[in-house]
């Protein structure tokens, strides 16, 4: 049998490979292979069985590696399975703290480590949108782009614990815009791996970008892409729709004649029952197309009217609440003065 374990990096289409993976469960049982979630027994969850392995003594982490090894060999029996899949991108830096098990793993099983390697240029700006921005770990303002790049490159080096740990066995696959990374790495376990039917974790837009690091930069303590969406967006992830797509469905009249043209015979019966000729009326001038650049500007001035406005009544509020339980407290204090 021979295990593949997956390691990343994160942000090279790690996600799309496991969405395929989980979707093709029946085809890759054919070809003698499985997809196994975690590498300790019995627990699912990849950042839980991460989070023990990780707190574990090198004694535990090896127990931990045999009873893989087990499993995996009672799951060859019983399913022929020749090929095993662990995909998780949150192994590529976990190798200093896992190294026992690691090393007890491979004096078990046939392990092949593989790992997705993107040019800096196109990784660093896609890991600082996710990492620097979105997903806050640590307290304080958000990081700049040259300082987080800064740490961000040092990841790089991560495959070097790899390479020390399984040396040869370690195999680099390229991540490139515009590639088949499923099928890249389909060819490179030697399974035919075809793409999942939804897409996964699309990149935000830089507008969105922009606003969560507004938000996240006013947080003090870390920051996860889920406080933004409950707060600001509240749509539990669904796109935003953007103006474009109501000036070109509720102001765009350029399909107006056309409409009446397919309607004519409405008004050819006024013609004949009435002798009376809808279509003869004077009409306005043709009006102008939408000027959407007016239209945006004067959205920004609602916009500014309506944040003063809520400013002023969130502080009203707060005034309240403040009051209330300033009076509360007086009561409480004064009640408990009244039966002494």
């Amino acid at each position: 049998m021979k295990v593949y374990l997956h390691v990343g990096m994160g942000k090279t289409g790690t996600t799309s490979i496991q969405a395929a993976l989980r979707e093709s469960v029946n085809e890759l049982a054919l070809q003698q292979a499985a997809l196994v979630e975690a590498l300790v027994p019995n627990v699912e969850d990849k950042k839980t069985y991460l989070n023990i392995l990780r707190k574990a003594d090198p004694i535990e982490q090896a127990e931990y590696a045999a009873s893989f090894a087990s499993k995996l060999e009672t799951l060859s029996e019983k399913q022929d399975i020749k090929s095993v899949i662990v995909s998780n991108e949150g192994l590529y830096g976990s190798v200093a703290k896992i190294e026992p098990f690691l090393e007890a793993l491979k004096s078990h099983l046939d392990v092949q480590v593989l790992a997705f390697i993107r040019h800096p240029s196109d990784w660093l700006p896609s890991a600082y949108a996710q990492w620097g921005i979105s997903h806050k770990r640590n307290p304080g303002k958000v990081p700049s782009f040259e300082v987080e790049t800064r740490r961000l490159l040092r990841l790089y080096n991560s495959i070097d614990g790899w390479h020390r740990v399984f040396k040869d066995r370690v195999m680099l696959l390229p991540y490139e815009p515009g590639g088949d990374t499923v099928s890249v790495f389909g060819q490179a376990i030697g399974i035919d791996l075809q793409k999942a039917n939804k897409r996964h974790l699309a990149r935000s837009e830089d507008s969105e970008l922009l606003m969560r690091a507004l938000f996240n930069d006013q947080e003090r303590e870390a920051a996860l892409p889920a406080k933004f969406n409950r707060v600001v967006v509240n749509t539990k992830r669904k796109s935003i729709p953007k103006r474009q797509h109501y000036y070109e469905n509720h102001f765009d009249r350029s399909s107006l004649d056309a409409l009446i043209e397919e309607r004519k015979s409405i008004f050819q019966s006024y013609k004949d029952k009435y002798n009376f000729d809808v279509l003869a009326l004077k009409t306005k001038d043709s009006p102008e197309p939408i000027n959407e650049a007016e239209v945006d500007s004067r959205l920004l001035d609602y916009l500014l009217q309506l944040n003063l406005t809520h400013a002023r009544r969130l502080h009203k509020l707060e005034k309240a609440v403040s009051d209330y339980h300033e009076k509360a407290e007086k009561d409480a204090i004064q009640s408990v003065n009244d039966e002494m």
